[in-house]
């Protein structure tokens, strides 16, 4: 039977607030893990026996896709890290941010995503 990641759906629809930063509640925390499966641990890490957590920073663009990812704080192995950011560049979507004319702008999300040994 496929652990709960696998049978995760691959795209995960995020949101982020549209609100007046000023007047917006504290951001709330986006889970990025059903994002990833078992089948993405990366060779490598599992033949070293690494895991660890990844904290990233991304850019979203207008269309609320994932521009650029910069690994702000690394797992200490770089497979873990550079996978972290293929995968959310492949399956990470947002809805754009809106400016107060309602078009929409870049963003930016920070989160971290914690790999376990499968």
């Amino acid at each position: 039977m496929p652990s709960p990641l696998l049978r995760a759906l691959p795209l995960l629809l995020l949101t982020i607030a549209q609100a007046d930063p000023a007047s917006a509640p504290p951001p709330r925390t986006l889970d990025f893990a059903p994002l990833f499966s078992d089948a993405d641990y990366p060779a490598e890490a599992l033949a070293n026996n690494e895991a660890g957590t990844v904290v990233f920073r991304l850019d979203i663009d207008r269309k609320g896709r994932v521009s650029r990812c910069t690994i702000t704080t690394s797992s200490g192995a770089a497979s873990l890290d550079a996978t972290t950011c293929r995968v959310l560049r492949q399956r990470a979507r947002f809805t754009a941010k809106r400016n107060a004319d309602g078009k929409p702008v870049p963003a930016t999300v920070e989160g971290h995503i914690t790999w376990h040994m499968p």
